[in-house]
């Protein structure tokens, strides 16, 4: 018998929509196949810890630099907060 799948909502906040109009085509594929990562695996990004207990961050790498995913559970679903790629030197 099938494990029944649980639907999850993904809440987008203003500075991760913000983060996205600035990526290119490639960019955004590569970030959706990270987001259906964290929404299989909720518990994938890191905890932080102190004032950020209520964040994890999800580490990947996007051309090449690294990308942080900051994404928070919330009681209808998953809110992705904020997105940054390291600058380059």
């Amino acid at each position: 018998m099938l494990e029944e799948q649980k639907e999850i909502d993904v809440y987008e906040s203003q500075r991760f929509g913000l983060a996205l109009s600035n990526l290119s085509d490639t960019q955004v594929k590569v970030l959706d196949d990270e987001l259906d990562k964290v929404i299989l695996n909720i518990k994938v990004g890191e905890l932080k810890k102190g004032d950020l207990s209520h964040l994890r961050v999800h580490k990947f790498s996007l051309n090449g630099q690294l990308a942080l995913l900051g994404y928070s559970l919330t009681e209808n679903g998953i809110e992705m907060r904020s997105f940054t790629i390291s600058k380059s030197n």
